[in-house]
């Protein structure tokens, strides 16, 4: 066979090169058409020709380890001449007695194998010279394509979250194959999320089933009875239980896919992962406040939301002791279902939430003490888009009559040409809503050295918000950098009794 094309690839190599190059003449490209097939597949495409020339030569370049070159054939109309002597490369003469004109050159076939990337192997026309009929070299561009695998596939989102917040993460179904039924496994960092349920998302699914043998591994199995479309298949609930910094990667493994006759099909995955974020000065709030338990047994909780201007809707969970008598009053842009020991409620506003808003209050008679419990929560900007970051607090009915606090990071402050030490807290006052709603309260800021040492301290009287939240900044000076700051809160009374157990931040790292 080499012997007979040796003759021909002389006598068109002569031809060729006997032409003057590069004279000027209208644009000429070469391009070549992509396909897509299952592995074990043969696919075709085509060297394509823009403009018009009577002779030529192009070299085309492939990845032998991913796809195998079959069989070749040239156009109607010109004796084309193929040489394949080396893996990955296909020399390709051709010539004619008549123009070719915007046509196909060449029909090559290929075969898709496991190795071919879903997101195709390259086919690279190169070392192109293209003559007119008067044996002059004119200039042509190339245009690549490529071969892919055809998959099922399986991506996992990635997601932002806070601590001690649920998050949902969601698993997709896309590729050019549609399976009728599959299974999978996921596996996360038990260390950081907890799995409270999978849910299922698509509408053509009937059935979709799941277990976890061990924290950090769930196995889902899913069919229905057509082919599915692609889109959102189902959603991965987890708390998570890490700290703000840690990440957990969530893999998908074992994935197998099926058609409707319970044929296997080609199937791939993409992982995703969930960040442990902490909330900045900005981040939207969502408490659940007050709790304090009544000595006529009655107890009033209200849902606060601060949405920081951004915040146009959402979503949320209360659950409770369901054995509570519980009266669930609505503000106007809420609306809420209600069962025994769970309360869902959604909300929406016109304009982003600028100021503190009282989504919701409950009204609690015959309190036990236990826990009130805020998740599932979901803030949407008004694009319609998820805000991931954001800071949600649950609360607990309990006979104390003490608040709830929480602080930032200790952070220096030179703008006014003197350093300054601020620190942001929150209180949660759990008499908000009842008789005894508190009306001021006392703040101590102490900022100490690294031997235990005070350095600093300020005291500040703060009227309590009459949404039970406070969002504060305290500022104190120190005689050298601190390395710790405590902050105190006291009742109002000339006893000046603590409200709750002594914060403690450290300095910000720079």
């Amino acid at each position: 066979m080499k012997k007979r094309l040796f003759p021909l690839l002389l006598v068109l190599t002569l031809l060729l090169t006997l032409c003057t190059p590069f004279a000027q003449a209208e644009g000429r490209a070469l391009s070549i058409t992509s396909a897509s097939g299952r592995a074990g597949e043969t696919v075709s495409v085509q060297v394509r020709l823009t403009g018009s020339v009577y002779s030529g030569r192009f070299e085309l370049a492939y990845d032998a380890d991913e796809i195998e070159l079959l069989q070749w054939s040239g156009a109607d109309g010109a004796m084309c001449v193929f040489n394949h002597e080396q893996p990955g490369l296909l020399l390709v003469t051709f010539v004619s007695t008549t123009a070719l004109e915007n046509t196909s050159l060449c029909t090559l076939q290929f075969r898709v194998s496991a190795a071919t990337p879903e997101t195709g192997s390259a086919l690279t026309l190169k070392s192109i010279r293209l003559y007119d009929e008067t044996g002059t070299s004119v200039p042509a561009t190339a245009e690549k394509g490529s071969i892919s695998r055809s998959t099922a596939r399986l991506t996992l989102s990635r997601e932002q979250t806070v601590e001690s917040r649920s998050v949902r993460m969601t698993v997709r179904l896309e590729g050019e194959l549609s399976p009728a039924g599959g299974n999978f496994t996921l596996q996360y960092d038990p260390d950081c999320l907890q799995l409270t349920s999978v849910l299922k998302l698509h509408p053509a699914v009937g059935l979709l089933t799941w277990n976890e043998p061990q924290p950090g591994t769930v196995h889902v199995s899913f069919s229905g009875t057509q082919p599915l479309s692609t889109g959102e298949l189902c959603a991965a609930m987890f708390r998570t239980v890490g700290t703000a910094g840690d990440r957990s990667a969530v893999t998908l493994t074992d994935v197998r896919m099926y058609d409707t006759d319970g044929k296997s099909i080609d199937a791939s995955a993409e992982d995703g992962s969930v960040d442990v974020v902490l909330p900045s000065d900005r981040a939207p709030k969502l408490w659940a406040v007050g709790g304090a338990i009544q000595p006529d047994g009655s107890a009033v909780v209200s849902v606060v939301l601060q949405g920081r201007g951004i915040v146009c809707g959402g979503s949320f969970t209360l659950t409770y002791d369901q054995s509570l008598s519980v009266q669930a009053e609505p503000s106007g842009t809420c609306q809420i279902n209600a069962e025994p020991g769970k309360l869902r409620a959604s909300f929406a506003s016109a304009t982003p939430v600028a100021d503190q808003v009282s989504l919701l209050k409950l009204t609690i008679q015959n309190a036990v003490p236990g826990a009130i419990d805020l998740s599932n929560a979901i803030f949407r900007d008004d694009s319609g888009s998820r805000i991931a970051a954001a800071d949600v607090r649950p609360t607990t009915l309990s006979y104390t009559t003490s608040a709830a606090a929480f602080a930032g990071t200790l952070r220096a402050d030179t703008s006014a040409g003197q350093t300054q030490y601020l620190l942001d807290v929150d209180v949660s006052d759990m008499r908000a809503g009842t008789p005894e709603a508190r009306t001021a309260f006392t703040c101590l800021l102490a900022l100490y050295d690294s031997d235990g040492l005070m350095e600093g301290l300020s005291v500040q009287k703060i009227a309590a918000s009459d949404t039970g939240v406070n969002e504060l900044t305290l500022t104190a000076s120190a005689s050298k950098t601190p390395a710790y700051a405590k902050v105190f809160l006291l009742s109002d009374a000339s006893a000046g009794l603590p409200l709750c157990g002594a914060l403690q931040a450290a300095l910000e790292r720079r």
